[in-house]
């Protein structure tokens, strides 16, 4: 409950800080900007829904032999939280908790695999470190080949499994990609602020 509750206090504080990285990214690269990130933001919701309402279904119901809408129902605690605190770690204690009281899942299995999971497991963090890669590539006017493009795939999902699940945990692999690629640094910083800034305002 204490943890919770610090996580609230942050949480309310954080629209001010948007707030300011706002300001300061339309007042030094003008509104444009803005919009070319508004656009990079909407290509990532449109690949997370296909994750959520495609994908993971698919695996569900084929694979894992569950309703996925019964899944959905019990973990929509745990997944209301991580959308709105953008951490996976944060969320943990009550991922486990839906998935032993809600889901049913057996106590040890949730114990086993729930904390490796929460980082490993990241697919949105997957979907976007291409999308950094190729909004980047598109602003200095670079192109890709198809050889590039299945490297940038490969490498998102290798990172996927190594970001840390913290908010703001993917400004080093980030920069990971961008030097794998070829692409300048000096636009992960942008990248970053640009995405929590454009996040904020939708």
């Amino acid at each position: 409950m204490l943890f919770r509750s610090v996580v609230e206090i942050v949480m309310g504080f954080a629209p001010i800080g948007v707030l300011c990285l706002m300001a300061d990214v339309t007042g030094t690269l003008g509104n444009e900007v803005l919009t070319g990130l508004g656009k990079m933001l909407a290509t990532q919701y449109i690949a997370y829904a296909t994750i959520i309402v495609v994908i993971l279904p698919l695996i569900l119901k084929f694979v894992a032999k569950v309703d996925p809408l019964q899944h959905y129902i019990n973990m929509y605690p745990a997944m209301l939280l991580a959308f709105s605190t953008c951490s996976s770690s944060a969320t943990l204690p009550l991922t486990m908790k839906c998935a032993k009281e809600r889901a049913g899942v057996p106590a040890e299995a949730v114990e086993l695999i729930a904390p490796p999971a929460a980082t490993i497991n990241m697919q949105a963090c997957c979907a976007e470190m291409p999308i950094y890669a190729i909004f980047a590539a598109q602003m200095f006017g670079l192109e890709f080949g198809f050889g590039q493009l299945a490297v940038i795939c490969l490498l998102g999902v290798i990172m996927a499994a190594g970001v840390a699940g913290v908010p703001g945990g993917g400004i080093m692999m980030s920069a990971i990609m961008m030097q794998s690629m070829g692409l300048p640094l000096t636009i992960v910083p942008q990248l970053e602020i640009g995405r929590a800034s454009c996040r904020e305002r939708v």
